[in-house]
């Protein structure tokens, strides 16, 4: 069952709802309260009991699209689609057609828009501005995130380096100390071979060099 009903929102700005709700009969009831009864002639029916139906589902609609938007305001009414929807389903799901035979299983409100043509463009001129204003707000996060992404990653790429450094550094003291450790060595083993020299008095020692040497044929 389709309508189109016109209402009045908190401040004071007429509205249409369109929308639909599915109507399912109950043949035991539904028959006693419908004449179906088909025309002989033509097969239609003889009476529009489609209409009935349709009166009567819309009149408990009105009362529920009526008293759900007059606490909207005209830009809130225009974005409650889904509240509308489920006062509507909540109304008529408390049976009030079921003595008739009617039960109401869904409804849909795709469209609620002002009467106004002047209120309509402005409320899709507000709208327009909200999308850019959100695209540019959106666009703004992005780069930020990006700059904030550069920024961790160029102080990543310094603290990296300056770590290296640090490791190069201690490196370079490391084999500092090594090459002292091992001068200190040397310097060590030169003076245990040389200890038994120590009492030995110059001149036999040269001779001792050069008679070693002569051994060796290391003298011309």
């Amino acid at each position: 069952v389709n309508f189109s009903i016109a209402a009045q929102t908190s401040d004071k700005q007429p509205v249409m709802v369109r929308g639909s709700v599915t109507a399912v009969l109950v043949p035991e009831t539904a028959v006693s309260k419908f004449d179906f009864t088909v025309s002989p002639g033509d097969g239609s029916y003889v009476n529009a009991w489609d209409e009935v139906l349709r009166a009567k589902v819309t009149e408990q609609v009105l009362r529920a699209v009526l008293e759900s938007v007059q606490g909207l305001t005209v830009e809130a009414a225009t974005h409650s689609q889904r509240m509308v929807e489920d006062a509507v389903t909540s109304a008529l799901a408390t049976n009030v057609l079921s003595a008739d035979g009617v039960s109401i299983t869904s409804c849909s409100v795709p469209k609620i828009d002002p009467v106004d043509t002047e209120v309509a463009r402005a409320l899709g001129s507000k709208e327009r501005q909200e999308m850019l204003t959100g695209a540019d707000t959106a666009q703004h996060e992005r780069r930020m995130e990006g700059a904030k992404n550069d920024r961790t990653v160029r102080e990543y790429e310094a603290d990296t380096n300056l770590e290296l450094a640090k490791r190069a550094d201690a490196l370079l003291d490391q084999e500092a100390a090594n090459e002292k450790k091992r001068a200190l060595s040397d310097a060590e083993a030169t003076q245990i071979r040389l200890a038994p020299l120590a009492d030995v008095a110059p001149g036999k020692l040269l001779g001792a060099a050069i008679m070693e040497a002569a051994k060796g044929g290391q003298l011309g």
